[in-house]
Formats: structure tokens, sequence, C-alpha cells
């Protein structure tokens, strides 16, 4: 058998252990032990990043985030709350990492009047869909934050940025640090990543100002996950929330799709 044969049931295998620790089943002990040391990584390295010191800008910062590996439902977040600034009269920019777009010199900054058939490969296609459902906004694709924030107010004047997967770039100070929690799989097995779904400790949760709680639509008893969260951080308002699709959209040029 050739090597590329060999690759897709390697995959395959990788694919299905992956969905394993994102569910919380039980792991071969060897396994789980060799994971568990593994999570010795991004456990420092969120040590390090929260004592390290913090930027602030002349803008209104808002960050969206998770602590769980994987969606949650951040853009409809991001979307919803970039057209109530917009609608206030505030000058808005997204800072996104543009997840799976090309490799581009950054910051690089896109307005509504920039959009082009390309425009999800430049950016990502979640930016991209962010850019065509609100009109007016700035999406700044930058992996530094907070070069991304400067650019943003030096280059469009913008007032108040909004952080898209920020909870953990903890380098850019904001004003607003709300944390998504998907209701279906909120936790996962407890453990840190690689063990298992947590990007940090739980006790994270005390950095949020504010909650939401999604595809409680799907969760049979919403209502525990609050306590849960409650028992963490007894202050922090959270909102339930549902998610319901309105349509398909093509992201290259912003045509319904049948």
């Amino acid at each position: 058998m050739s090597r590329g044969s060999k690759f897709p049931s390697r995959y395959s295998r990788v694919q299905d252990w992956a969905e394993r620790i994102r569910r919380g089943d039980p792991l071969p002990p060897a396994l789980g032990a060799a994971l568990q040391a593994a999570t010795v990584v991004p456990r420092a390295g969120m040590w390090l990043r929260l004592r390290s010191p913090r930027a602030r800008v002349d803008a209104r910062v808002i960050s969206f985030g998770n602590i769980t590996a994987g969606g949650v439902g951040k853009t409809p977040a991001v979307i919803e709350r970039a057209g109530l600034e917009l609608a206030a009269g505030r000058k808005v920019a997204v800072i996104t990492r543009g997840y799976r777009a090309q490799k581009t010199p950054e910051p690089l900054a896109v307005s509504s009047h920039d959009l082009a058939d390309d425009i999800a490969e430049r950016i990502g296609d979640e930016a991209a869909l962010i850019l065509r459902r609100v009109p007016g906004v700035i999406v700044v694709k930058a992996a530094k934050r907070v070069a991304g924030a400067r650019l943003a107010i030096a280059q469009y004047g913008c007032d108040t940025l909004i952080l898209d997967d920020g909870f953990q770039h903890v380098a850019l100070e904001r004003d607003e640090n709300i944390l998504l929690i998907d209701a279906v799989n909120p936790f996962g097995n407890g453990y840190l990543i690689p063990r298992g779904i947590l990007r940090e400790p739980l006790r994270a949760i005390r950095r949020a100002t504010a909650i939401i709680l999604t595809r409680c639509d799907q969760c049979p008893d919403p209502d525990a996950i609050v306590r849960r969260v409650r028992a963490l951080h007894p202050d922090a308002p959270i909102r339930l929330t549902i998610h319901a699709p309105d349509g398909f959209y093509r992201v290259t040029d912003g045509a319904s799709v049948p």
C-alpha cells in the first residue's frame, strides 16, 4: 500500500478521536495521560499573556469570544452588535483573524466599497459575511489585534472596535468582554486542549463582562448551565439565545441562493 493511500485512514482516525474528545467520551488511559500532559503548553501560554502589558487605544473596544475550541455562534453576535453600534452613529470596525483566508500583508482593512468576488479568499468567509451583512462597517484582518485596532483608528477614524474571537487575545484592553457559551456542549469533558475542548480553565469565565448562551433551543436544560455559570460568575448578565437560518447567500457577491 502506498503512503498516500494510508493518509485518508489515518486522517479519519484522528478525526474520530477529535470528535470523541469534543463529546467528552472516555479515552484510553495512556492517551488521556499523554493529552493531559500536553495541556501544560496552552495553560502556560495563557498565564504569560494575562500577565503581559496591555495596550489601550483611543476607541471603545468590545470583544466577543469563547473558551472552547470550535464554533459557538460568534459571527451572528458580532453582526448584531456591529449593526447596533452603526445605528447609534458610531464608526465601527471589526478586527478579525480572518480564518482560512489567504496569507496577505497585515493588517488588511476592507470596507463595503472594496467588495470583490475574491473577498472571502482575502479576509475569510466569516469576515466577508460580516462585511456584506453590515453595510458601513470596516473589517480589518489582523492576527495582531493591537496593530489592527490602530490601523482602523488611523485610516478610518473608527471610534468603536469589535474584536471577533478576542477572549484570549488579551494584549488589547477592552471595555466589554463578552463570552459566548454553546448550551449544547458548553465545556466538553472539562479538560483543556488537547485533552478536551477548553482553551482556558473555567475560572476564566470571571473575566467576562457579559455572557451569551447560544443554541438554547437545542439544549434540554439551559437553566442548569446558567446555574453552573452563575456559580463561577454570579454578577455577569446572561442572555439566552437561539440560532435560526434566514437564508443562503454567496459570500462572493451577497446574492441569495434558492
